[in-house]
């Protein structure tokens, strides 16, 4: 393909993108909200175009009007409940309606092919140059839409306004997705939520969330860039886009043409000391899992339920205290995973003391430097930027990590002359009495860091950011280290992952969001909430395994029915019972 082909597969790529963009910049504008079903609903208007038995044409008008009613039900139904609701809450539905309506996507997708007309590939020549006359239609329909749209000046304060303006950033979505692949002319990838989701939540990081022009002049800019790479290098179409915004959000937070907004004050339940009755709970508890393989429990169950507690303490070291909503904190997790297991392949050796001990500090340290990179990033920037961020990072990560090799696979390593293999094994005992002692120790490090003056400081920082900084708390350097820890727990969990059970992991938006339903089982201000939710989580896939199934309608209704969890519900009955 000629430079010019390429140029004008770009630009008519680009279209799609800010559609979707413009529609998530309006719902923000007009109600503060980032709201990430939209980006589900561009990919189920995608489905919709290619997969039903209708006519193109027809696609494009029904889709965007079904989307327009199903956000202003949306509007009506949810978000009027989340305005007054605490920003992590806003985040985690908007993350949980995403997954709802991605996972309807492939109901529509049985055994039907939508009619391929002739219109939709049909070309006029240039010289000997062959130009698609849709990729020009879908050119000139990005300009025209970024002025119509620019003309817009709703009222947000007036709810019929916001439920227009949401309703009609759905039809935006809705439209972008129907016309995704008239840009692309093919059919949708399997994993075209996930990659839209990350294509568009560069846009808006690039541009700046809330700013129309800067999504209009960002979608340009990673639609030339992608279409330009991705033939030359195809491996590099999503790192160089997102190295490139990285760059930018550290000499602007705010991106391109976006403004910053005054962060909006959380609050903490206060800390009280931890009364006796829950401590000695808390030592029976720890008996019982110490004694558990003595007791004939199931090593798997034991070993899985105490890596999923290690990573969830440090996720909640970052929502619940620290106030910074990483969710896409299992990319460290992965990270963790491979540097242990390629550790261990080179060791060439079985598993003894030095080497399962340098393993698994090597997991750590490797995603704990990641981590100190990417938190570099993010220290300024708003909780909506990081939680885009931290989705991007995720699924960049997941990306790379697939291209490296399956959980078992054949293929060798990049920096590895043996055949990629499943790592040894511990023998099972040693794995349970492992995966406890580390649980148990990191949790309690952590539960002793939140006490100590730094967890002071973290937790100020969260609840009132400009009296923090007025008092001279370095806000930047304490969101950076706490970063960094969790980082470095998430990597542990994942070396510990990699030696007890021999397997390698992928970062999947799937695995974040069952850590975020873990907190938001136990509640994300209650210091008990990674045991508590891990178990539950835990206890409900083991009886019920569909359950994994629902963790969009989980982060949907926890933290709007049960907002403290089962740990600060159970702590404030029982302090209301004294």
């Amino acid at each position: 393909m000629s430079l010019l082909t390429h140029a004008l597969t770009g630009l008519a790529q680009a279209t799609p993108l800010f559609l979707v963009a413009a529609g998530l910049t309006l719902v923000f504008r007009a109600a503060r909200l980032l709201d990430l079903g939209q980006i589900a609903i561009a990919a189920l208007g995608t489905t919709v175009a290619t997969r039903l038995p209708l006519d193109p044409a027809l696609a494009i008008i029904a889709t965007p009007a079904f989307a327009a009613v199903l956000g202003a039900a949306l509007e009506i139904g949810l978000f009027r409940r989340l305005y007054r609701a605490p920003v992590l809450s806003q985040l985690l539905v908007s993350l949980g309606l995403f997954l709802l309506i991605q996972d309807a996507a492939p109901l529509m997708s049985r055994s039907h092919v939508a009619p391929d007309p002739a219109w939709r590939h049909a070309t006029f020549a240039i010289g000997a140059l062959p130009i698609p006359i849709a990729s020009l239609a879908l050119i000139a329909l990005g300009p025209v839409t970024f002025g119509l749209l620019s003309r817009l000046r709703p009222d947000t304060a007036a709810p019929w306004s916001r439920t227009l303006t949401v309703a009609l950033g759905a039809a935006l979505s809705g439209l972008g997705g129907v016309l995704l692949p008239l840009a692309q002319h093919a059919s949708p990838p399997p994993a075209l939520g996930i990659d839209l989701l990350a294509d568009v939540l560069l846009v808006l990081l690039l541009g700046g969330l809330g700013s129309l022009p800067g999504a209009f002049i960002a979608a340009l800019v990673i639609g030339l860039a992608q279409a330009l790479i991705a033939d030359p290098f195809p491996d590099a179409a999503l790192i160089l886009p997102v190295a490139a915004t990285a760059a930018l959000l550290l000499v602007r937070p705010n991106g391109l043409l976006g403004h910053p907004s005054p962060a909006p004050e959380q609050h903490g339940i206060p800390i009280r000391p931890t009364p006796k009755s829950a401590k000695l709970l808390f030592a029976a508890s720890v008996f019982v899992a110490l004694a558990a393989p003595l007791l004939g429990a199931p090593t798997a169950l034991v070993i899985d339920g105490g890596i999923a507690i290690l990573f969830a303490a440090g996720l909640h070291f970052l929502l619940g205290p620290g106030g910074i909503p990483a969710f896409g904190h299992a990319a460290f997790l992965v990270i963790g995973t491979y540097a242990a297991a390629s550790f261990v392949q080179n060791a060439q050796t079985i598993i003894d003391i030095p080497v399962l001990a340098a393993a698994l500090i090597i997991g750590a340290l490797s995603a704990g430097l990641a981590a100190l990179l990417v938190g570099a990033i993010l220290a300024r920037l708003s909780a909506p930027a990081v939680a885009m961020l931290t989705l991007i990072v995720a699924h960049l990560v997941g990306t790379v990590a697939a291209q490296l090799g399956p959980i078992v696979a054949i293929t060798p390593l990049p920096w590895s002359n043996l055949p990629w293999a499943p790592p040894p094994r511990l023998p099972p005992a040693l794995s349970v009495w492992l995966t406890l002692v580390l649980c148990l120790g990191v949790t309690l490090i952590l539960r002793r860091v939140l006490y100590a003056p730094f967890g002071y400081a973290v937790r100020a920082a969260r609840d009132n950011p400009a009296r923090a900084a007025a008092i001279g708390l370095p806000i930047p350097a304490l969101r950076l280290a706490a970063f960094t820890i969790a980082g470095a727990v998430a990597g542990l969990a994942g070396a510990l992952t990699a030696i007890t059970s021999g397997t390698v992991l992928f970062a999947t938006i799937g695995r974040s969001a069952e850590a975020l339903v873990m907190l938001a089982f136990g509640g994300l201000q209650a210091i008990a909430a990674p045991v508590v939710g891990a178990v539950a989580y835990g206890g409900l896939i083991d009886t019920f395994p569909p359950a994994t199934l629902l963790l969009g309608p989980a982060l949907i209704a926890l933290p709007l029915l049960l907002p403290d969890g089962i740990a600060g519900t159970s702590i404030r009955l029982w302090r209301r019972a004294r």
